[in-house]
């Protein structure tokens, strides 16, 4: 009777194991797939992140394009002034000795009269040729504001798309830490499964023993015990300081922001970081997006001042006390702000350069 009631209770077990031995293998089946849509989300992240970076230096390109035809422009007024100025002192010339009754009495009068109205002549056509020129200059400073005019629509219509990339980007990373949740309870729930079939395992062990000494009762029974193995796994993870980067850093706040700007005149966000670093022989990327890779990335908990701070399409350079010095934004000027300064201001990372 007793060894009956023996191997009920092994048959008993037996199906409860193979039943959490379903589970772990439908939790890691879900788990799998979970995985396939993460690899999905960070190829398109990856993908839309060289967008961003071929945006963000469009824009750059874009904005040192309209600096460039403005300083063309600058030069262009200056010559199309003095060149009036000069005009309307030969005029007053021409006008006080060419103009006048003496004039002509002395055209009369000279030795060589072929000579005198050949002068009269060539002063003439100087007047026709200072309008000619003036009116080339004002044909050419009107080009030019029309090339700076469209320049500026491309630049808007640059910042525009850098704006949609970098809101489809935090999109999908919150969609990516959300499958990224998803997964991390899957291992959750398939390590309670794994216990839970361990435990059954050894219940079964146990009542396979009892059913063998039931069956061997006249010799004595003999028990046999399973052991769980566990193991454990352990992960192991200059010549200037944070300091003066930031000191030199905050000289320049109050200076304006500068579509492709990295000098005092001007900056943009990674001209200025750039520029600071530069400033003590260390080379960074002109690019955001690509300085985020640059230096040795450090952790929030060890954050330091004189690190770079990297968010979608921008970057900030850390001062201490969850603050940051940066160039803002068009119309805005080099400032200090918090590190976290807008709500959709996700931190990428964190690089020490220095």
């Amino acid at each position: 009777m007793g060894r009956m009631l023996a191997l009920v209770l092994v048959c008993s077990l037996s199906m409860t194991s193979m039943a959490y031995a379903d589970d772990v293998s439908n939790l890691k089946k879900e788990k799998k797939e979970a995985q396939e849509e993460l690899d999905e989300m960070e190829e398109q992240l990856a993908e839309l992140l060289v967008d961003i970076a071929e945006t963000e230096e469009a824009t750059i390109a874009k904005g040192e394009e309209v600096l460039a035809a403005q300083a063309d422009l600058a030069v262009m007024e200056e010559t199309k002034a003095k060149q009036y100025e000069a005009m309307k002192l030969r005029i007053k010339y021409m006008y006080e000795n060419g103009k006048d009754f003496s004039v002509v009495l002395g055209i009369i009068g000279s030795e060589d009269v072929a000579a005198s109205f050949n002068k009269y002549e060539y002063s003439e056509k100087i007047t026709e040729y200072d309008r000619a020129q003036l009116q080339a200059y004002v044909d050419n400073i009107t080009a030019i504001n029309n090339t700076i005019a469209e320049l500026q629509v491309e630049q808007a219509e640059l910042e525009t798309l850098q704006t949609q990339l970098n809101e489809k980007q935090g999109a999908l990373n919150e969609l990516i830490a959300e499958k990224e949740k998803e997964i991390k309870d899957f291992d959750t729930k398939i390590a309670a499964a794994v216990k839970k079939a361990e435990e059954e395992a050894k219940k079964r062990a146990a009542a396979q023993a009892a059913a063998a000494a039931a069956a061997a009762q006249a010799a004595g029974g003999t028990t046999t015990t399973a052991a769980a193995a566990t193991t454990t796994s352990t992960y192991t993870s200059g010549s200037v300081s944070g300091d003066q980067i930031v000191a030199t850093a905050m000289a320049y706040v109050g200076t304006p922001y500068v579509y492709g700007g990295s000098s005092p005149s001007g900056f943009d966000c990674s001209g200025f970081t750039s520029y600071v670093f530069r400033q003590y022989g260390i080379t960074l990327s002109r690019s955001s997006s690509a300085q985020l890779y640059g230096g040795t990335a450090v952790s929030l908990s060890d954050i330091q001042p004189g690190d770079v701070i990297c968010y979608p399409g921008h970057v900030g350079l850390y001062i201490g006390n969850g603050q940051i010095v940066h160039a803002t934004v068009p119309g805005d000027c080099v400032r200090v702000a918090s590190m976290y300064y807008a709500s959709y201001a996700t931190i990428l990372g964190v690089r020490r350069y220095y």
